[in-house]
């Protein structure tokens, strides 16, 4: 984005390097920005008065860094009803009942349903071949976790392979130990619950020792929510510009303000745009920052920043996508699901 070298081109190397020192100096600043979002901000899922109040702090702090150009675009989707399903492990035995939130899953099928109970593991195709007929009619107990052998299994791609085999619904294991799994999935033709990584362990435990019977009582209902996308810009306006983004994602779950998931990379985000500001009128490309909505409800909000904004795609020509900054995107570029961009980074 910067000019190289200084010569003839008004750029003060100087300058820059007060800014950079300026920057590293930041992490004080960044943590107590944190801290505030954290307290004072809340949870934050769309739409809530959470994300409404963290909105208009990062406002504030952009507008002192000098940066006006800032607009949001409407974002409206369908998120889950805070309403209770249930869980029983037998059709009798009521005690043994796990209540547990319907999976953030949208469009999950309500029902009713009593039915064997089988462990798919982390349902690949190799988990359904050894399950055979059994999927068929019966309740799958899966993993959530996305991640299994360093391969990417979606969870919409789970329930799919749950629905093709004919299972009669599927209840997912968390990570967490006492809460439930908090995905989106955004399609499912049948009943989808969630238990938390306890809950789970004791299902796969009366799945080992004998056949298990499960009643499920699934309410899927869902509500619209309104929120938006948070966008800043700099740098060059001309059509014929090309577009570096750099990106976080607001939004996180009602159970906690998400310092890390994705408050970690708002807050850098935020820093570094205080670091580049009063370089802006030296950047060859439009720079734009923005606060993606829905991230954690299917990525809603930047799949309809791509849509809306398809004309000018062919001008973007970097994205840089922040999100749970840990150690290692501290010292370095972390490159997730693209192997071939390591040839461009090096």
């Amino acid at each position: 984005m910067l000019p190289a070298g200084n010569n003839n081109s008004g750029f003060n190397l100087k300058k820059a390097e007060i800014a950079i020192d300026k920057f590293l100096k930041m992490q004080s600043y960044g943590s107590s920005l944190m801290e505030r979002l954290c307290l004072e901000a809340g949870p934050r899922p769309p739409g809530s008065s959470g994300i409404k109040m963290a909105r208009k702090m990062l406002a504030e702090e952009y507008k002192n860094a000098g940066i006006g150009l800032i607009h949001t675009e409407a974002v409206t989707f369908a998120t889950k009803d805070q309403i209770t399903s249930e869980l029983y492990v037998s059709k009798t035995d009521r005690s043994a009942g796990i209540h547990c939130e319907s999976l953030a899953c949208i469009n999950s099928a309500s029902g009713n349903v009593t039915a064997k109970l089988f462990y798919g593991n982390n349902l690949s195709i190799d988990d359904l071949y050894s399950l055979g007929k059994q999927a068929t009619a019966a309740v799958l107990l899966v993993n959530a976790t996305e991640v299994t052998g360093g391969k990417l299994q979606p969870m919409q791609k789970k329930v799919a392979l749950a629905q093709a085999a004919g299972a009669a619904a599927i209840i997912f294991i968390g990570q967490h130990p006492t809460l439930p799994a908090l995905y989106f999935i955004n399609k499912s033709h049948i009943p989808v619950l969630s238990v938390s990584a306890g809950d789970g362990k004791k299902l796969i435990k009366r799945c080992q020792n004998r056949d298990v019977s499960v009643s499920m009582q699934v309410k899927g209902r869902s509500r619209t929510v309104k929120c938006s996308n948070w966008i800043a810009e700099m740098g060059p306006a001309s059509a014929a510009s090309d577009i570096i983004v750099a990106c976080a994602h607001l939004d996180h779950f009602s159970i906690s303000p998400g310092a890390v998931d994705d408050l970690s990379g708002v807050v850098t985000l935020t820093m570094a745009a205080r670091a580049i500001a009063p370089f802006s009128s030296f950047f060859r490309r439009r720079m734009r920052l923005i606060l993606f909505t829905g991230e954690e409800f299917g990525y809603v909000g930047s799949k309809q920043y791509v849509r809306e904004h398809a004309e000018e795609l062919n001008r973007i020509k970097l994205v840089l996508s922040l999100d749970c900054m840990f150690k290692s995107t501290a010292e370095g570029l972390a490159v997730m699901w693209a192997p071939k961009m390591k040839n461009y980074l090096a």
